[in-house]
């Protein structure tokens, strides 16, 4: 029985630290949610800050609230952002909350929108 000695480059990847050690190929699917979200975390690690987001309107009571218009606005200031990965990662879309509730009325944006930690953009799973 022979004894198989390690091959140098495993050797070298065991001795670099488990930060350095290069990322193991593998086939990930953006449609299965554990897959989908280890990608996520993989491509974006943590959170991070984006902007700015200017709000305009808030204080005219005489229109509706144009709830979709500044999702839609936030969503592609987000996207311009140099920390978010490629378009084809995040399909499933985006929940847009401020302090927790979705953009409904101009003057819970107004009130809550103006401290920057109760702005919060999550991506939706498959």
């Amino acid at each position: 029985m022979a004894i198989q000695q390690p091959a140098e480059e495993d050797i070298q990847r065991e001795e670099l630290p488990m930060v350095l050690r290069p990322k193991e190929q593998r086939n990930l699917d953006v449609f299965s949610p554990s897959d989908y979200f280890e990608i996520l975390k993989e491509k974006v690690p943590r959170p991070f800050i984006f902007g700015p987001i200017e709000f305009e309107d808030l204080e005219e009571n005489e229109q509706p609230f144009p709830a979709p218009f500044w999702h839609e606005t936030i969503i592609s200031t987000l996207m311009r952002c140099p920390y978010v990965p490629a378009d084809d990662i995040l399909i499933h879309g985006f929940a847009v909350t401020v302090k927790g509730q979705t953009l409904k009325r101009a003057s819970q944006v107004a009130k809550h929108s103006r401290f920057l930690k109760n702005l919060q953009v999550f991506p939706f799973g498959p």
